[in-house]
């Protein structure tokens, strides 16, 4: 009896151990500038729940490290760009590249597995489209070449041994899943890198679309399995999977019912993360309750708890730092003041591009006593903090702390703002970095200083909505940065409450699948927020719901219901377009009429609507809409001046008002604004350089396909008068990464006049200086400096060259 109890203990105990965490160890060397190394888990829990902070450890100097962990089953994780499967057990020797995870090296339990894991395609790149190189001008040809990779890939897979079988399940999952991601995203990468103008690229995505989705459809029905939401790319389609299971009438299978709950979790962790406010993330529990899963409804709600254990309105833990002089300093010191914290470090760029805000936000206050500005940094290397501190000539408290001395603030990523008020409270756990115009308004805050500032509330009901639709408000601060709130409807109810400088233009959009979505015929509807208090009233649409409140919101939907006719009108215009009738040049002209007339209408709607209202902030919104991209000053200066000074004067008015001097001048008549930028070789040119010859100033892009159809044309009047006192100077708005399609579309389309470009898009210093917002635009100037012509095409281009170039 004794020896078969001492079998049975032996028996639990072996099951114990076997049940029990195992020790995951890895050791090696990280090649990155940081000196941190993270294993990330990249598992459905990613983003659900708070990472663990002990899988953190530093590097000593020459990169090396060694970190080891408790896991109990295998799973995905991440270091750096590198990913990982870890299984209990594992001891692995690496050499990891943190940018490039090709030229990592594994060794050891577990290497076969992660080896192959070095070449796994970049879901956010378009997976096997690797961000645009693997695009292919024939739709037949981009979808064999997705498909022949992923066969690739699954002959890679095969040749594997040493691995599991549950790791070449998921592995498989993760080749088709990447198949439809690819897929997915032919849409955003073949018009850009083919440069197809749009009427190309819809037919081109017609053609591919009815292609690949007879695969697209095979595979969405084989990967409904909820071990899959171990996969990233997985995770990236999961909704598409949820759908065509609804499709398939199997919107209740076991599987897809745990899907569901993780697009829910994911969705509110997501709200969650984005609201400051602790009472808004504690009213959070009857939403996290729905979700069925336990698995993934306790995750959330640890990650809820952990964002109300501390933040806005606690009062500030203290810490102890080190001053250049090497002298330990409190935070608590300045207990009584408006501390403001921006924590930085050497290596961080985006941190040093923020400097000069932080310096001058701080000289804007260097007279109030009452606002300390403390400079803090995680940097490992002490010396380079101070060399840093002494490059820049840095004025000011300059504080340095190891990040491990801020865990109580949860600092993961820099820059990072920290504002605490008077009573040594947190006032701003996630505050905007120091370039954002917002931090005025809120020091002003909390100095009793708060001028401008009017509170909007909106109060709604929409009464046959789906419990858990969510409802997202956006509008435009002062910095033009979208400013995104976001509310479930529970009861069919929702509150809105927030501050404006002035009255607003505001957007609602109602989402049904539990995040941001904007897609053609989206359910969303305009409105005017500032000092009143809205109501809203609907059923089952927030677009066709009416708001009531004040004059702004009556008027605009007043507007609104008199467009909509003609909105619609256009709309079924658009659905006669089929292949027969696009082929019919007599039916297309007919269309264009038709939707010619619309537009007038439209235009004399918007118009009537602005001289009517000339003291509403909408006829402002209004005005710029009628205005377009490409301003026409003489028709919309009058209409500017005709509203209201209560208009004009507002932010958005004295704004708008900049634009209509910058059109001002560079009007017919006008001396055209000078400037210099670099050209093809890097040598500057000046507009200037040009002067005492007729030049065409010509605004375009690499990927602009109309600027590149219209580029035949220029070509050939260029060649036609350039003997004749006549130049080209072409300003290309390509972006910074996008030098060689620059240089290869000046090359490929002949243009062999001056073309210059600082590479900065619509941020360019001419853009500016002339009112770019669209291309391709294009100024005839006069050998005096003065602009005769604008926005030249085709004909009229060899019209105007004709008529004032003396042969």
């Amino acid at each position: 009896m004794m020896k078969l109890m001492n079998c049975i203990l032996c028996i639990l105990l072996l099951s114990s151990i076997l049940a029990s965490a195992q020790q995951v160890v890895i050791e090696g060397k990280f090649r990155s500038t940081q000196k941190e190394l993270k294993v990330e888990d990249i598992s459905a829990f990613q983003y659900l729940q708070p990472q663990d902070e002990k899988l953190l450890v530093k590097t000593d100097t020459g990169g090396n490290f060694s970190i080891s962990f408790a896991l109990k089953v295998a799973g995905y994780y991440r270091i750096g760009r590198n990913i990982l499967y870890l299984s209990p057990g594992n001891k692995l020797k690496v050499d990891i590249n943190h940018v490039y995870p090709n030229l990592s090296t594994f060794r050891g339990s577990g290497s076969e597995a992660n080896t192959y894991l070095k070449d796994t395609p970049f879901p956010k790149g378009g997976s096997y489209l690797e961000s645009g190189k693997n695009i292919f001008p024939q739709p037949n040809d981009q979808l064999k070449n997705i498909l022949d990779l992923a066969d690739q890939r699954s002959a890679e897979l095969d040749k594997l041994k040493g691995v599991s079988g549950t790791f070449k399940a998921l592995e498989s999952a993760r080749i088709r899943a990447d198949v439809i991601n690819s897929i997915n995203s032919v849409g955003y990468y073949a018009p850009r890198k083919l440069k197809l103008s749009p009427g190309s690229a819809k037919k081109y995505l017609e053609r591919f679309n009815k292609l690949s989705q007879p695969t697209v459809n095979a595979y969405l029905s084989t990967l409904k399995k909820a071990e899959n939401l171990q996969l990233v790319v997985f995770r990236d389609i999961a909704q598409l999977v949820i759908e065509n299971e609804a499709k398939q009438s199997n919107p209740d299978d076991t599987s897809i019912l745990k899907i569901k709950d993780w697009v829910m979790a994911d969705s509110l962790v997501k709200l969650m993360n984005g609201t400051d406010d602790k009472n808004k993330i504690a009213a959070f529990s009857s939403q996290l309750a729905s979700i069925k899963s336990d698995d993934y409804r306790l995750a959330a709600l640890r990650m809820k708890n952990s964002l109300l254990r501390y933040g806005n309105g606690d009062v500030a833990i203290d810490f102890s730092a080190r001053n250049l002089e090497g002298r330990a300093v409190k935070l608590s010191d300045f207990k009584g003041k408006i501390i403001f914290i921006d924590l930085w470090a050497s290596w961080c760029g985006p941190c040093l591009q923020e400097m000069p805000a932080f310096e001058k936000l701080r000289a804007q206050y260097a007279g109030n006593k009452e606002v300390i500005f403390i400079s803090l940094s995680i940097d490992e290397n002490i010396d380079a903090w101070k060399k840093n501190v002494a490059l820049r000539k840095a004025q000011g408290i300059q504080w340095h702390i190891p990040r491990s001395g801020l865990k109580d603030y949860q600092v993961i990523n820099i820059p990072r703002t920290i504002i605490i008020d008077q009573n040594f409270k947190i006032s701003n756990f996630q505050a905007p970095v120091p370039s954002s115009s917002d931090h005025v308004k809120l020091l002003n805050k909390l100095l009793g200083d708060e001028k401008g500032q009017n509170k909007f509330t909106i109060n709604g009901k929409l009464s046959h909505v789906s419990q858990g639709s969510i409802l997202f408000l956006n509008y435009l601060n002062r910095d033009n940065k979208t400013i995104r709130d976001s509310v479930i409807i529970k009861d069919g109810t929702f509150h809105f409450e927030g501050r404006v400088e002035e009255t607003c233009q505001a957007n609602l959009l109602l989402s049904h699948v539990g995040f941001y979505s904007v897609k053609k015929n989206s359910d969303q509807t305009d409105i005017y927020i500032g000092k009143s208090a809205l109501t809203i009233k609907g059923t089952d649409s927030i677009s066709n719901a009416t708001v009531l409140g004040d004059d702004e919101n009556l008027a605009n939907q007043q507007l609104k219901s008199e467009l909509n006719p003609l909105i619609k009108a256009q709309r079924s215009l658009l659905y006669l377009l089929t292949p027969e009738n696009r082929a019919n040049p007599a039916f297309m002209e007919d269309v264009k009429q038709k939707n010619k007339g619309l537009v007038l209408k439209q235009r004399n709607l918007q118009r009537a609507f602005i001289l009517k209202h000339p003291n509403l902030m909408a006829s402002l919104s209004i005005l710029k809409s009628y205005a377009g991209p490409v301003i026409d000053v003489q028709e919309i200066a009058p209409l500017y001046h005709g509203l209201s000074n209560a208009v004009k004067q507002s932010l958005a008015g004295i704004e708008f008002s900049k634009t209509i001097a910058i059109l001002n001048n560079t009007t017919v008549g006008q001396q055209a604004p000078d400037f210099q930028l670099p050209d093809t070789l890097g040598k500057i040119i000046s507009l200037s350089d040009f002067k005492g010859k007729y030049v065409l100033l010509d605004f375009w892009a690499s990927w602009c396909a109309p600027c590149r159809a219209e580029n035949p044309n220029v070509s050939a009047q260029y060649k036609k008068y350039k003997n004749q006192n006549f130049e080209v100077l072409g300003v290309s708005l390509d972006a910074a990464n996008a030098k060689k399609a620059w240089l290869k579309a000046v090359k490929d389309d002949g243009l062999t006049w001056a073309n210059v470009s600082e590479l900065n898009g619509f941020n360019s210093l001419a853009a500016k200086l002339y009112h770019i917002q669209a291309i391709p635009q294009n100024f005839l100037i006069d050998p005096t400096g003065k602009i005769i012509a604008r926005n030249l095409r085709g004909k009229e281009l060899e019209d105007s060259l004709n008529k004032y170039i003396k042969k």
